[in-house]
């Protein structure tokens, strides 16, 4: 029987679970040392007794258990089967707290959104499937409330990167269509064990509670089109597009894709839309 007998947040803890265990470079494991820092996290996240929490890779629960002695209700996936053998043992005084075995990116996520309002996405996520993870997030955000993640900083800096940076991307527009990303804070390796080869970030995504009536999955569509011919001039991509089109939208047809914002992108998706019979 596994007993928090020492640090929770130490790597004398982690090999004393983890036993003869061997963690997958593949899977991205890493776990958070850094009690400090993870409630710096919680505290972000504004997490309350009660509120239900998304855990993804949970690993040993280094996160997951300060979170569920804060009260929160944390649904905590981990894919590893190994992993979850551990997780449960340690987390069976906490009877709020369920845990799942499995890939999220595999798994039926709207079967756990749809039993709770107003999800708190809390993880410290394998940073192989950080991109994906967000985006598969982002498909349900009327259920969400905020998403904190620690995240390499490359990834870091996209989500939070202005039209015009060399960091803005799909996954950008995805997000700001959603809500807003801030970088929080800069994450030393040295807070994880096995430590990473990259610096890392606490990023917050608050999600919008209203959010502006729009075409989304069309505008998504007109990124999407434009990232594929990155750098390439806006009148190369959307060649249907006349002289006339670009003034009414008051948009240069010598404009890089990359250098429009939400509102531009909005705008060509309506002309294509009602001008040119753009299907969805």
């Amino acid at each position: 029987m596994l007993e928090l007998e020492l640090p929770l947040h130490s790597p004398r803890f982690l090999k004393s679970v983890l036993g003869d265990i061997r963690l997958k470079d593949k899977w991205g494991q890493r776990f958070l040392i850094d009690r400090n820092l993870i409630e710096k996290m919680i505290n972000l996240a504004e997490v309350k007794e009660g509120e239900p929490v998304l855990e993804v890779g949970a690993g040993v629960g280094t996160l997951t258990i300060p979170l569920a002695e804060r009260g929160a209700k944390v649904y905590a996936v981990e894919k590893d089967p190994r992993l979850c053998g551990i997780l449960k043992e340690l987390l069976k005084d906490f009877p709020q707290v369920r845990v799942m075995q499995g890939d999220f990116l595999k798994i039926n996520l709207w079967n756990i959104l749809r039993k709770e309002k107003n999800w708190k996405v809390v993880s410290n996520p394998p940073y192989s499937i950080t991109s994906s993870l967000i985006t598969r997030l982002l498909d349900y955000p009327s259920r969400l409330r905020l998403i904190l993640l620690t995240l390499q900083k490359e990834v870091a800096m996209k989500l939070a990167s202005p039209p015009g940076h060399k960091n803005y991307s799909l996954l950008t527009v995805k997000v700001n269509l959603y809500g807003k990303a801030k970088v929080l804070h800069w994450v030393s390796r040295n807070v994880f064990f096995p430590p990473p080869k990259v610096d890392s970030a606490i990023v917050r995504i608050t999600i919008y509670r209203e959010r502006k009536r729009r075409d989304e999955k069309r505008i998504l569509r007109i990124a999407e089109m434009i990232f594929q011919k990155r750098r390439k001039m806006i009148h190369n991509v959307f060649p249907q597009l006349t002289e006339e089109d670009w003034k009414q939208l008051n948009i240069s047809p010598y404009e890089r894709g990359e250098n429009l914002s939400l509102e531009d992108l909005e705008k060509i998706a309506n002309i294509l839309k009602n001008k040119y019979g753009m299907e969805d």
